[in-house]
């Protein structure tokens, strides 16, 4: 794909797309655009009142045509704001397109044959306290277990759910854990629901005992919990950071391959410490961000963009000034693949929204709008795992 500035082309077919005379390679571009939009402030404010409002009728009509089709990961319904939205990634198809350059005269697209990863998807595995170990993508619904009188079930939307049907009388723990490229939802014993990214993990009791609720997570998360005053609910992040809430929503995500834990508060309250010194301590109000880094104070962010934290719950990436080699990172979890540079990472940075359930080509694409090259290499007897190639 050309590495010249695209602004030009872009506002070309905009302006074609308003008139509905666009060509079917310019109608890709938008689709392979639009999640820039809401950061290229300089294309739009080129646009005439009379033509802004045409785009926002047009792409309203063009996002509402593909909700049949355009679902969230674990959830049949769009999210809130969708068809209003002017920065929605929907690439079509499975085929991928080069734009060929304006002043020549045939403008239809070319198929490019690449080598493509097919995106994650809900898979887990389940450790039982005595070691057994159920994968839960393949298991079918209903009773899966019982361990002390509570039932473990696969429920018809794919989750897993603990009923508790009495006392009991030895605590055991289960693990849920999930590989790259997997992602699951678990119903509690209190009814409290937690979300897994890919490349993560919870442990928690299959009963939780009087006076405390604690579960133990890796990775990424995002909870809902259930309200319980006389049990504290308490999430702990490896060796790092401890979180204590009432009942609340929040994001919590310790990848250790990431600079920070960072926990993002959505609704509720809760408190943060740090482990290492239970003396930094804080209390989130919701928009609230807190980051602590191994040998670091814990640090204050306000009025963080929530939405974009636990996007990744709701089918998204979501970017906002990011680095690209956060970006990747990101890829590398969901498409289960390592990262290579050639030479120097690019300084690149992104902004904009990528559905989860394309394939890695296809989010490729839309990062080359970046000016940064990808290839995608493997599997083969000398590369046995798959593998993007970034080159500045």
């Amino acid at each position: 794909m050309s590495r010249s500035h695209p602004r030009p082309r872009l506002l070309n077919a905009l302006r074609k797309y308003i008139r509905g005379t666009a060509t079917l390679a310019e109608k890709k571009l938008l689709d392979a655009y639009y999640a820039f939009f809401d950061r290229r402030p300089d294309v739009l404010s080129e646009l005439d009142e009379a033509e802004a409002d045409e785009l926002g009728t047009r792409m309203k009509e063009y996002i509402l045509a593909r909700t049949d089709h355009r679902r969230t990961l674990w959830s049949a319904a769009w999210l809130p704001g969708a068809a209003a939205a002017v920065l929605l990634v929907l690439i079509a198809g499975g085929s991928y397109y080069l734009f060929r350059n304006q002043t020549q005269q045939e403008e239809s697209p070319v198929a490019i044959p690449v080598r493509d990863i097919d995106p994650g998807g809900n898979r887990a595995l389940l450790t039982l306290s005595d070691g057994t170990v159920v994968v839960l993508d393949s298991a079918a619904n209903g009773l899966i277990a019982h361990q002390d009188n509570v039932d473990i079930n696969k429920t018809a939307d794919g989750q897993i759910a603990y009923k508790d049907l009495g006392t009991g009388s030895v605590l055991q723990y289960n693990t849920i854990s999930t590989p790259a490229g997997g992602q699951f939802k678990v119903q509690l014993p209190d009814g409290s629901l937690v979300w897994l990214n890919a490349s993560s993990s919870i442990r928690f009791p299959t009963r939780f005992p009087a006076g405390e609720r604690k579960i133990y997570i890796t990775g990424e998360v995002f909870c809902e919990v259930t309200k319980d005053p006389s049990r504290p609910f308490r999430v702990q992040a490896d060796d790092l950071q401890l979180i204590e809430v009432l009942g609340t929503s929040f994001g919590l995500n310790a990848y250790a391959d990431e600079p920070a834990v960072r926990t993002t508060l959505v609704e509720g309250s809760l408190k943060v410490s740090s482990i290492p010194d239970s003396r930094q301590h804080l209390t989130l109000r919701p928009g609230q961000r807190a980051s602590l880094a191994a040998g670091k104070d814990i640090r204050l962010e306000e009025n963080v963009n929530v939405n974009q934290d636990i996007a990744w719950k709701n089918g998204l990436f979501q970017f906002e000034d990011t680095e690209l080699t956060a970006v990747m990172r990101q890829l590398a979890r969901w498409y289960d693949v390592r990262i290579v540079y050639e030479g120097h990472a690019p300084s690149t940075r992104f902004s904009g929204k990528i559905y989860k359930n394309i394939t890695a080509a296809q989010a490729l694409d839309i990062l080359r709008f970046t000016g940064v090259r990808f290839r995608i290499e493997g599997p083969s007897p000398d590369i046995p795992q798959n593998r993007i190639i970034v080159t500045p």
